[in-house]
């Protein structure tokens, strides 16, 4: 029922509602959410209280999982540039935009090599940007500031001849976007965005420059005012993004979504592993799930190449561990409660049966 209502609802959106689109994506997506809720409810007790050979399986399960989405995740997070050629694209049309760049646009430069808007960009800065994209990958935009737009709008992007972007500058009310293309797009996940800086007011001379550097994604604005900079460092904690059709760009929306993702997990991983059976197994479940979360923060970003987890990652990884302890020896699952209660009742009713002949 729940996939055919998902079929229904994208054949109206192609079919009848205006501004909306149909796609195979949403359907598929949906379809898996509904099977996985099914699976959820029908094991419900088995998660909930879980046996303590059935604990220890889900504990190995959320460890070995926690390490391959974060190895996962930062192999998606490097970045995939077509091959050319690849042309450079000054304030696109609105078409391919939620707006269009209200402001002037007077030059623009990849790595070292300047732009023409319209043409095909050196082949030689092609190949170089591919070999090295954390050196190579600088895009500079020289500009007038304009007016505040509606959402995303590229000042200078550049694409290959399928319009797949590889990279791009852009405003989005008045702010500045940027963004590069990696595995997580090519792959047909959501890919990530950097939205800082904003930009000053309309009619100000200003320079904005968006580069990959060490792992990191950097917006940096100058203009008479002076000069801003902003970095995004790029997460293995970042699996969420990627369930996402639009992926957020602002710094505290990410990290607040990815402290959310991983004391969830965590969560759940040491509720289960607190249930594992005698002390002594507990203590061991406890520490290897413990182990496996330093090596996702840790070992598996350091192997990849990018930032190490920051301190809200820790802190909420370290937060899923206690709260999720805490829960499991606190609760006790309905059915048995409610067994224990009648256990209970049925005694003291005997006993005031006993007593009563007694009395008698």
């Amino acid at each position: 029922m729940c996939s055919a209502l998902s079929v229904i609802i994208e054949a109206a959106q192609y079919c009848w509602i205006a501004g909306r689109y149909a796609s195979i994506q949403d359907v598929i997506t949906n379809m898996l959410g509904a099977f996985l809720g099914v699976v959820l409810s029908a094991h419900a007790k088995t998660l909930l209280a879980p046996g303590a050979r059935v604990a220890q399986r889900l504990t190995l399960v959320i460890a070995a999982g926690l390490l391959a989405l974060n190895g996962l995740t930062s192999w998606l997070l490097r970045p995939a540039f077509p091959e050319g050629p690849w042309w450079a694209q000054f304030a696109p049309p609105h078409r391919l935009y939620a707006d269009r760049f209200h402001g002037t646009l007077y030059s623009a430069r990849l790595a070292e090599a300047g732009l023409v808007g319209g043409s095909q960009v050196d082949a030689a800065t092609v190949a170089a940007v591919r070999q090295s994209p954390e050196i190579g990958c600088e895009l500079v935009s020289r500009i007038v500031t304009g007016e505040p737009t509606r959402g995303v709008a590229a000042i200078t992007a550049i694409a290959d001849e399928h319009n797949h972007v590889v990279a791009m500058l852009g405003q989005d009310k008045d702010a500045v976007v940027f963004r590069v293309r990696m595995r997580a797009e090519a792959a047909g996940f959501a890919n990530p965005v950097f939205r800082a800086s904003s930009l000053p007011a309309p009619g100000t001379a200003t320079t904005i420059i968006g580069r990959l550097r060490d792992g990191q994604l950097a917006i940096e604005v100058q203009s008479p005012h002076g000069l801003t900079s902003n970095q995004l460092p790029l997460s293995s904690s970042w699996a969420w993004l990627f369930l996402l059709r639009h992926a957020p760009s602002g710094n505290s929306a990410i990290a607040a979504g990815t402290a959310l993702w991983l004391f969830a997990i965590l969560t759940i991983g040491s509720f289960w592993a607190t249930r594992t059976g005698a002390p002594a197994t507990v203590r061991k479940f406890r520490a290897l799930l413990s182990l496996a979360t330093a090596g996702a923060l840790l070992l598996v970003p350091w192997i990849a190449g990018i930032p190490l987890s920051g301190w809200t990652e820790w802190t909420a990884a370290i937060a899923g561990l206690a709260v999720g302890a805490l829960l499991a020896t606190s609760y006790r699952h309905p059915r048995r409660t409610s067994e224990f209660v009648r256990r209970q009742s049925s005694r003291r009713r005997r006993g005031g049966v006993e007593a009563s002949s007694s009395h008698q």
